[in-house]
Formats: structure tokens, C-alpha cells, sequence
């Protein structure tokens, strides 16, 4: 087809325009070597998941009157029931874009949207109860099609070791996948999804991938976090050349900081070109202190973070609680004495809503109010008993305690209700496998 195009257009019988290009390209015309279908990369994230998935989706979720819903589209009654299983997902804060409804926003899903549907999100909110036996399978065929060709599992680096998934058999597996999924929506979905995009997949990604290797390592994915970047340089600037004002910006940066760290620098250009730091030092500087603040850290380096909120009455007896039954468990009831107050100290116990992991990890708990879309308050916990066996838990953090008393002896604690880990389809979360612990952060 590539052929025919360019043919067309260097014989004049075609528009540059129509035909999508310029003629034949000069790479393959000189080298040899140059297949012509394999010399340009597939865009597969834009032709997968705009070209494909969100086609499905669009048909899936088509608009209907009345009681009577037509073949194969999802009922009004379970696109409630989707509604109310994507209020219930919970998102750690570096996952990225937080959920969008798939009912109510998909119009205004992007591609990084779509690849998060894709690949977890629809374990959840579309279970084996809201499609049919025939869309559910078009569906399991598209997605584990696509995941192939999106993602892979390298083991020591090597993509042809043991447990990776790139090899002949799982390339074999992708490719029958797709054409199933095509044929399917041949035989019984509208002839509008048998879109251009989908033709090019199943003819070109398993050449593709015999041609230049596996396709995950080669997406276009770069070229959309390139744009944002671009778009978040210009956005608010009024020009009639963002292309020009982006270099700009971008070659003065450049030129600063070879200027700022060039040993051939005069001294007097050196000082004047300055860092942020060196420009307002108290910013770093003044660091918040008080008996509210964690300011120093454990031998992990864990920290909390922000004001903390010193308990009273109720929520203070249950801390102290929390500290003396941890203490007890680990053994240290010489420090249970010291903080509890035997020692004629003072105890001062305050809550807080964030810390750092060992010095590296920024954690929240449920306390924490600010972000509730994207939260991290789950971390995965390990018990190893006496005897040496290991019972794997989900752990919701509730909030942080730190216990200090005159002696200036500091405990770190952070409170968590467990769940136990189970592998396989998210499932609701049961009440009856909820049980609070105190564990040691």
C-alpha cells in the first residue's frame, strides 16, 4: 500500500495531500537493506487505543430511548452499577491520573486514560457481570492483544531469558488474539469498527515485531509527555510562534547553566548567575519547628511530616494504648516504663497525616483530607512469626503517632486497620476481614 501511494504521487496521478505523503522516501530507495512497510514505527498506543478501544467503549456505551436496548450495548441498570464499583476505586498518589467515570467521561478520556482502563481499571468496573459471553470475550482478546504489544516482562535484562514475555509462542498467542477480536466484530458488531486502525494492527505489528524486535520498548508514548511539556512552557504566554518561544526558553536555560558550572567562566559572571537557593536562602531555610513538629528522625530515617495534633482525653488513652501494647509485643518493657510516665516524665502524644518512609517514601494516611482521589495510605506488610511463617496484609493507614515524653525519648507509630492480601479480581472489601493493629513504622 506504501508502494501504491507514493507511486501515485510521483506519477502525478495523486495529491500529496490525499495520499498522506510525499512520494518515495530516500531511505529505502539507497538502502538496501530498508524494508519500506518496516522502515516507520506503528503508532500503537494511538492506533490501539484511540483507533480500537475507544471505538468499542463508544459502542458498548451507545445512546438509547426507551426501555428496549439494542443488542450487545450495555443497559442503563449496569452502567449504574459501573458508576457506583468506580466511586469505590482508590488510587495511590504516583499512579498518575486519577479515575474518570467510563460512563459519563469517556469523551473526554485521553490516552493515558485509555491505557489505565485498559489495563486495570476494566478488571473492576467491568466484571464478568456487565458483559455478555460475546463481548466479554471480544473483550478479554483485545485487551490481553494490546497488553502484549503495550507492556513486557524482562527477566536480567535478557528478553529472549526464561519468564519474559517476548518470544515466539506469546507473539503467536498476541496475533491470534487480534484477528480473533477482528473476526468477532465481523460477525456480530456494526461494520464501522472494523476501522483502519484495526486493519493495520493485525496486518503489521507481528512483521513489525519480527522486523525491529519488541514493540513495547519502541512506543509513542515520549512524544505526548515532549507536547505536555511544550503546552505547560507556552500555555499562559500570548505568541503567534509557541515553537519559537519554547526553543527560546529552552536555549537560555541551557546557556545559564553551562555558564553557572563552566570552569572557564569568569568569577564575576559565576556570581551573577544564581541559582534559586542562592537567590532566596531563607526559603529552605526556615524550616517549621515546635513541639508539634517532627524534627529529627529514627535510625530508618522515617520522619512525619507537617503539625502535628496533640491528643486529649479519649484519643490520648487510646494512643497510649497503641504505644504500651506495641512495646510490650517487641519486648522493651524497660521503655514501656520510661514511656508511660513511671519514669515521673511528662508524655506528650501527637497525630499526624504524612511521613517519610525511611527518608525516601512519602506516605498519607486516611487523616490526611487534602488529596482524595489519589491517596497512598495502603502499604503492603509482612508478619513473620516466632516460627518463621509469613502472613502477607494490605495495610490502610489511619494515622501517625508520635510519642515523646520529657527524656526526649521519641517512638514513631504509624496506626493501620489490615487486610488480608489476596491475589486474583478485585473484589469488594469486607467488613468481616477488617482487624486493627499497631505496627511500627
Amino acid at each position: 500500500m506504501q508502494h501504491q501511494r507514493a507511486k501515485l504521487v510521483e506519477d502525478a496521478k495523486a495529491s500529496a495531500q490525499k495520499s498522506g505523503c510525499m512520494g518515495y522516501s530516500e531511505f529505502p530507495r539507497i538502502l538496501s537493506y530498508v524494508s519500506y512497510s518496516d522502515v516507520w514505527e506503528l503508532p500503537i498506543y494511538h492506533a490501539g487505543l484511540y483507533g480500537i478501544v475507544k471505538g468499542f467503549m463508544a459502542f458498548l456505551l451507545s445512546d438509547y430511548s426507551g426501555s428496549n436496548c439494542p443488542e450487545h450495548v450495555i443497559p442503563k441498570k449496569l452502567r449504574s452499577l459501573m458508576r457506583e464499583r468506580g466511586k469505590k476505586l482508590r488510587l495511590t498518589a504516583e499512579f498518575g491520573r486519577p479515575y474518570k467515570c467510563i460512563v459519563d467521561s469517556f469523551k473526554s478520556y485521553q490516552l493515558v486514560d485509555w491505557l489505565h482502563f485498559l489495563e486495570t481499571f476494566s478488571l473492576f468496573v467491568l466484571r464478568h457481570d456487565i458483559l455478555g459471553s460475546v463481548m466479554q470475550e471480544l473483550w478479554d482478546k483485545l485487551r490481553s492483544a494490546l497488553l502484549h504489544y503495550f507492556r513486557i516482562v524482562v527477566v536480567d535484562d535478557d528478553l529472549l531469558a526464561p519468564g519474559s514475555t517476548f518470544n515466539n509462542d506469546v507473539r503467536h498467542q498476541a496475533q491470534g488474539n487480534l484477528l480473533r477480536y477482528a473476526s468477532l466484530v465481523e460477525q456480530h458488531l456494526p461494520e464501522s469498527l472494523l476501522t483502519y486502525n484495526l486493519h493495520i494492527l493485525v496486518c503489521r505489528l507481528y512483521k513489525q515485531e519480527e522486523a525491529r524486535g519488541c514493540t513495547a520498548t519502541c512506543g509513542e508514548l515520549w512524544v505526548e509527555r515532549g507536547i505536555q511539556h511544550v503546552k505547560s512552557n507556552v500555555k499562559y504566554r500570548t505568541t503567534s510562534c509557541p515553537e519559537k518561544l519554547y526553543v527560546h526558553d529552552l536555549l537560555v536555560d541551557e546557556a545559564l547553566s553551562t555558564l553557572r558550572h563552566d570552569d572557564a567562566t569568569s568569577a564575576c559572571v559565576r556570581t551573577a548567575v544564581k541559582s534559586f537557593d542562592e537567590l532566596v536562602p531563607k526559603y529552605r531555610a526556615n524550616i517549621r519547628a515546635g513541639p508539634m513538629y517532627d524534627t529529627g528522625d529514627d535510625v530508618t530515617g522515617t520522619q512525619l511530616i507537617g503539625k502535628g495534633t496533640k491528643l486529649k482525653h479519649g484519643a490520648l488513652t487510646d494512643a497510649v494504648q497503641h504505644v504500651t501494647q506495641y512495646l510490650h509485643r517487641m519486648g522493651q518493657r524497660h521503655r514501656t516504663e520510661m514511656m508511660s510516665g513511671v519514669s515521673q516524665q511528662p508524655l506528650e502524644i501527637c497525630s499526624c497525616t504524612m511521613a517519610h518512609k525511611r527518608g525516601d517514601e512519602l506516605m498519607w494516611s486516611v487523616a490526611h483530607r487534602r488529596a482524595r482521589t489519589r491517596v497512598s495510605f495502603y502499604a503492603k506488610l509482612r508478619f513473620i512469626t516466632r516460627h518463621g511463617s509469613e502472613t502477607l496484609y494490605i495495610a490502610e493507614i489511619q494515622h501517625f503517632l508520635r510519642a515523646v515524653n520529657g527524656a526526649a525519648d521519641v517512638l514513631r507509630l504509624a496506626v493501620c486497620k489490615l487486610y488480608p492480601a489476596r491475589y486474583g479480581l478485585p473484589n469488594m472489601r469486607s467488613t468481616e476481614d477488617i482487624m486493627t493493629a499497631n505496627i511500627h513504622y
